[in-house]
């Protein structure tokens, strides 16, 4: 477990602790979004699920015009995306 935590860092670019890190606006919407989306997931009987309204509200249209968009595109999610 150490050895895999040791070579992900060694790949990655360790920043100066000397120099101060500062989050810029597109870091810290994208941290805020992530965090949401986080939160919209739900555990159900052992499996993790998104409800449509909050998905809906994710891609900012109707949570009508969602559905209608996932009836009319089946055959482009998989067979486990809906129940």
């Amino acid at each position: 477990m150490v050895l895999s935590r040791f070579l992900f860092l060694k790949n990655t670019k360790v920043p100066d602790p000397s120099v101060p890190f500062i989050l810029n606006k597109k870091m810290i919407k994208d941290l805020i979004v992530q965090e949401i989306i986080e939160q919209k997931i739900y555990l159900i009987r052992g499996q993790k699920v998104m409800l449509d309204r909050d998905l809906a509200v994710l891609y900012e249209i109707t949570t009508g015009n969602f559905n209608k968009a996932v009836s009319r595109n089946l055959d482009r999610f998989p067979s486990n995306f809906i129940f």
